[in-house]
């Protein structure tokens, strides 16, 4: 039911962006991706290549989040992060709020996604970003390992 309300709100000149909100916030992640398995089925196009060509920005952005696997998600974010990084605006909290509650087997998931979407090492990455910065490259290496 869901995915069909998806698939009619895509539908037209432009996009009903409510239901998208309306369908993401009252559903936890185990079943937004039964939603989006669902929305795969109906559809010709995926649900992610549907929401890049009809929604923008980081409103876009917020809803392909929604539907990817956490560990990919916050690959993700990690990466922006880095790339993003300017010392003392909290990025290094961002950095120890995603990492603190990761397992070994979660951090070594995350460094191949980061690897193969990146081409780059995650732990050099934001070790890289807060080398400088006192008290968190210890508490992020020590994370990290």
């Amino acid at each position: 039911r869901s995915a069909n309300r998806m698939i009619n709100a895509l539908k037209g000149i432009s996009t009903d962006e409510k239901v998208f909100i309306e369908i993401f916030a009252t559903h936890d992640f185990d079943q937004r991706r039964k939603i989006k398995k669902a929305y795969n089925q109906l559809s010709p196009k995926d649900l992610i290549s549907d929401l890049k060509e009809q929604l923008g920005g980081l409103f876009c952005d917020m809803m392909k989040g929604l539907v990817t696997e956490p560990i990919i998600f916050e690959t993700h974010c990690l990466q922006d992060m880095v790339t993003k990084f300017e010392q003392n605006l909290g990025f290094e909290k961002s950095f120890v709020s995603i990492l603190a509650v990761k397992n070994k087997k979660d951090l070594e998931q995350m460094r191949k996604v980061y690897k193969m979407e990146f081409q780059a090492d995650l732990d050099e990455d934001v070790m890289s970003k807060v080398k400088d910065v006192e008290g968190y490259n210890t508490v992020l290496h020590a994370l990290l390992n």
